[in-house]
């Protein structure tokens, strides 16, 4: 079998749970409104997710705190800040292995497969049938009774590569030769990346060195809230979503009655990708201002961003860090919309740059009204502050409970290829 059919034909990470204690990695002040992220102790290619025991419905919890060890793909490293597994150059703990030597690491795949690094570029091994698993400290393959022998040097049959392995068409009708897709029986289609600076040749059935950058796919949500067939989840990404108080779903779509909310916990102590943004139906039922329809922050810590709404006006704002006083810089914009018991559309767009917006009435189909930009000072971080708690909806300890309906929520994270927040709305 080929190569890269035994390095990258498991698209999944293995996870494993471990104790806490023994780590030494997760503590109390780490996790904050049930989840957080540490550097493992003893690997740049692995990390720790600190996770709280889930709370229920009425909020009990007996404060047990899990330490899930985490590998990151292959060829990539953990960077702490991003709170994400990075290239090579972008990890904060990466060593330089790759710069000037060559580099062997152990695939996190297979226990006989391995993978090169030099000079910025990667290419995968596998070990030969003499000395089957790949020995991670003495960086060589030695015999094991107990790997089995996957790996096979000659040239994989056409007949089975065309069946299996595909070449990558984008939504957009594109071909990507940076990615392949793996059919294989009763799954379904895993799409790989092919190591930095190759495209996928489907003539040899591997991903071989090549030219020019690879195409930029048309950005999905990396996180869409549904409320459908009495169910409420996020159906981009399956994160789970706690629920506060009696939020129900009706007519397809999520009732916050003032004393409810929903918690995202994912979006607990993380650095939002740039540029992001955020997509969101509402229909406020009450005469209030500036109720708090999206934030982060939970009940914590103060929103590092936000969307409130009522009485025909709604805001959007995100909180930014002075790079030499370390001082919240808040940045907010607002304009006038329709008034309640009408459904509304709205989107919140921050590149680093700027945050604009823009909103439209969805029942009289008005037209957009753009929400006036705001530029970031030169002084300022072009991040949104991490902040502690998780994404709400419906809710800030800050802010006024939402009353009303929301449908249909959307967060894209380092979202490239869509610059304006008008063209989010059909997106």
């Amino acid at each position: 079998m080929n190569n890269l059919r035994i390095a990258f034909v498991i698209l999944a990470c293995l996870t494993v749970e471990i104790n806490s204690a023994a780590i030494t990695a997760c503590n109390r002040k780490d996790v904050m409104n049930g989840v957080g992220y540490k550097a493992h102790p003893n690997s740049c290619r692995k990390y720790i997710q600190c996770k709280e025991a889930d709370s229920s419905n009425d909020n009990t919890n007996d404060g047990t705190i899990t330490a899930i060890e985490k590998d990151c793909p292959d060829s990539l490293f953990w960077n702490q800040k991003l709170k994400n597994c990075v290239r090579f150059h972008d990890s904060d703990c990466y060593n330089g292995e790759c710069d000037t030597v060559t580099y062997l690491f152990e695939s996190t795949s297979s226990c006989g497969a391995y993978f090169i690094c030099t000079n910025d570029s990667v290419t995968t091994g596998c070990c030969p049938q003499s000395a089957t698993a790949f020995d991670a400290f003495r960086k060589e393959c030695v015999f094991s009774s107990t790997c089995e022998y996957k790996c096979n040097t000659n040239t994989t049959d056409k007949r089975e590569c065309s069946d299996i392995y595909k070449v990558h068409v984008m939504d957009s009708g594109i071909v990507n030769p940076c990615k392949y897709e793996v059919h294989e029986a009763n799954h379904k289609p895993k799409i790989m990346s092919c190591a930095a600076g190759t495209h996928y040749d489907a003539e040899k059935c591997d991903c071989l060195g090549a030219t020019g950058p690879c195409p930029q796919e048309v950005c999905k949500p990396d996180f869409k809230i549904t409320f459908e067939d009495n169910q409420i989840k996020d159906v981009a990404s399956n994160n789970w979503i706690a629920r506060y108080g009696q939020v129900s779903v009706v007519n397809g779509s999520g009732d916050f009655n003032g004393n409810s909310r929903l918690a995202v916990v994912r979006f607990s102590n993380v650095d939002f990708g740039l540029p992001m943004a955020i997509k969101l139906r509402y229909l406020d039922t009450a005469s209030q201002d500036d109720m708090t329809v999206l934030s982060t922050g939970g009940d914590i810590d103060s929103p590092g961003l936000y969307i409130r709404a009522g009485n025909g006006r709604v805001t959007i704002g995100v909180v930014a860090v002075d790079r030499d006083t370390n001082d919240e810089v808040p940045l907010s914009s607002s304009t006038t919309t329709s008034g309640i018991n009408t459904w509304k559309e709205v989107v919140l767009y921050y590149n680093g740059f700027s945050l604009s917006g823009v909103v439209r009435p969805v029942d009289t189909f008005g037209r957009n009204q753009p929400i006036p930009p705001v530029s970031v000072p030169d002084n300022v971080e072009r991040r949104i502050k991490a902040v502690g708690g998780a994404l709400q909806i419906g809710y800030s300890h800050l802010g006024n409970y939402f009353i009303g309906r929301v449908d249909d929520v959307n967060v894209w994270i380092a979202c490239k290829t869509i610059t304006s927040p008008d063209l989010f709305l059909n997106n």
